[in-house]
């Protein structure tokens, strides 16, 4: 099993999903636990998450993670992810895809990371929409299908993720899962450059597989968490 990756974890506010009592508090929890006042935050999320609120649960699910007001436990932060994911909530999805994948709390299960990177990646999750093209790109958990990478790369793409801009411009350089076309590459290159997401030239190097694959571990090392969020 390799070294498991940092997990980096988003909570957001659906406010849609919830009423307007219970969202302010949930609202509260997430301003507590923003503000490092974890004690706080878990004791308004707590008997929210155990009458089952999705976000709640998110919420306690990243704290057993991060060992920040409980001691850290990777499996209960699993099973609170776990109760969220099952309600729909595309964090808990997402998060609940990062443990299968990197074998922390549950075991090690790249089909089941597959399964719930999708869940989270239709409901238009750029983040696990950028980690299901990977996904298929190293054919982890599926059939390695270079056309299925490009189509989830493009979506994340086309909504300002570098890296998925990146690594759609080197398929299309090298004609994996598209036709090949250089002055789309270059397009695809040029936008993740402009985002300054790369400190190396546009040049591309004499193995564009080898580059591509350790910039989309780059991307899966750091997720950044969205100011936001958790």
């Amino acid at each position: 099993m390799s070294v498991p990756r940092a997990i980096s974890i988003a909570v957001v506010l659906l406010l849609n999903f919830v009423g307007p009592c219970v969202a302010g508090a949930v609202d509260e929890a997430v301003a507590d636990y923003h503000k490092g006042d974890y004690a706080t935050a878990l004791r308004i999320a707590r008997p929210l998450a155990e009458n089952r609120n999705a976000l709640a649960e998110s919420v306690l699910g990243v704290a057993y993670y991060q060992g920040h007001g409980v001691p850290q436990d990777f499996a209960k932060a699993a099973d609170w992810l776990r109760k969220a994911a099952l309600q729909g909530d595309a964090d808990g999805q997402f998060n609940l895809a990062l443990l299968y994948e990197h074998g922390q709390g549950v075991p090690q299960n790249y089909a089941e990371a597959v399964k719930w990177y999708r869940k989270a990646a239709i409901q238009g999750d750029v983040r696990a929409q950028v980690n299901l093209a990977i996904m298929y790109d190293e054919g982890k958990g599926v059939r390695q299908d270079h056309a299925e990478a490009a189509k989830w790369y493009l979506k994340a793409g086309n909504r300002g993720d570098a890296e998925s801009q990146f690594n759609l411009g080197i398929l299309y350089y090298k004609g994996q899962g598209v036709p090949q076309d250089y002055a789309l590459a270059a397009i695809w290159l040029r936008k993740a450059a402009i985002q300054k997401a790369y400190r190396r030239t546009l040049s591309l190097p004499t193995s564009g597989s080898i580059w591509r694959r350790h910039m989309v571990t780059k991307e899966r090392q750091n997720f950044a968490t969205r100011p936001q969020s958790l």
